[in-house]
């Protein structure tokens, strides 16, 4: 078997790579994750052999990979993939690999185990916006070592964050609690007149400053006050957001400002005018055409 053992990061070159691999293809992607880390770009050698890795498996693409995963800081993921060749890699191929045991160990001491614990849910792992793998209790995940963004996603559940630290060569045991996802958007709501009643699709809900939650979509919301104007208005929300919103309620007009007002005021004066004339132009009785005293109608004379 002629393989060349070199480059920067010692990775397993590709002389005769036919000796090694059947697929063509295969092949090709091999030679150019060599290329892509003999020119120190780690990037495209991940990319470069993991295609290779779909089209045929072999030790020799966990090796290459697990080389350029550790140029670019990403230990944990390295050391799976050399573990892996430690176990299925011929003797003869393992020959090839100058230190693999110090090579392990120096990828150890960048590691440290995360163990979670919890209910058993479909969940997938997160951490530092990486896919970690799949949740299973008590399982072992390797991460770097350092500050880790946990995330654990459940369908059906509200995702769980935490803020983990690793420790190189150590374990740390998080307790999982997943609690039954809460869709309903958080909102609080506020208006330039405190005491103002909230109503939210017919329903009274309190008064503001208030902090509600509602479920995603489109609502109707009202504000009411003695001294305001009536406020409507359409909101719509989007699931678990968090929104402040805050309303300026118009201003109720002044009694004689309205034009019912001035209609009624005006009566009233016209009345009062009226009334002032009628009082103004009375007469006093005239005097009757019968004296008193004075009968004119003729006498009737007993029988």
């Amino acid at each position: 078997m002629a393989v060349l053992i070199g480059l920067s990061l010692g990775v397993v070159g590709n002389v005769r790579a036919e000796s090694l691999l059947s697929d063509d293809l295969a092949i090709e992607f091999k030679a150019r994750g060599d290329k892509a880390i003999a020119a120190g770009d780690y990037a495209a050698a991940v990319e470069a052999y993991r295609k290779g890795d779909k089209i045929q498996h072999h030790p020799v693409f966990d090796y290459n990979l697990a080389r350029a995963l550790q140029g670019l800081g990403r230990y944990a993921e390295a050391l799976d993939l050399i573990d892996r060749f430690a176990r299925e890699a011929s003797p003869e191929l393992k020959g090839l690999v100058q230190n693999l045991p110090a090579l392990i160990q120096e990828l150890r001491s960048n590691v440290g185990t995360l163990v979670l614990e919890g209910e058993p849910h479909a969940a997938r792992v997160r951490g530092n916006e990486r896919e970690l793998g799949n949740y299973v209790p008590g399982g072992k995940i390797r991460c770097n070592g350092g500050p880790l963004e946990l995330e654990v996603i459940a369908e059906g559940f509200a995702p769980i964050h935490r803020h983990v630290r690793i420790e190189a060569e150590e374990t740390v045991t998080i307790a999982l609690k997943f609690e039954h996802d809460d869709q309903r958007a958080i909102l609080t709501i506020r208006a330039s007149a405190v005491g103002a009643r909230v109503i939210v699709d017919g329903r009274n809900l309190g008064q503001t400053p208030l902090e509600t939650k509602l479920n995603p979509g489109s609502h109707r919301l009202k504000l009411e006050h003695a001294d305001y104007e009536t406020l409507e208005t359409d909101l719509v929300v989007s699931a678990r957001e968090r929104r402040n919103v805050s309303y300026d309620l118009p201003q109720r007009p002044k009694l004689w400002s309205k034009w019912w007002f001035w209609s009624g005021a005006a009566a009233v004066v016209a009345g009062v005018v009226v009334a002032g004339v009628a009082l103004s132009t009375s007469k006093s009785a005239t005097p009757g055409d019968i004296q008193p005293g004075v009968i004119s109608a003729p006498l009737v004379s007993p029988r």
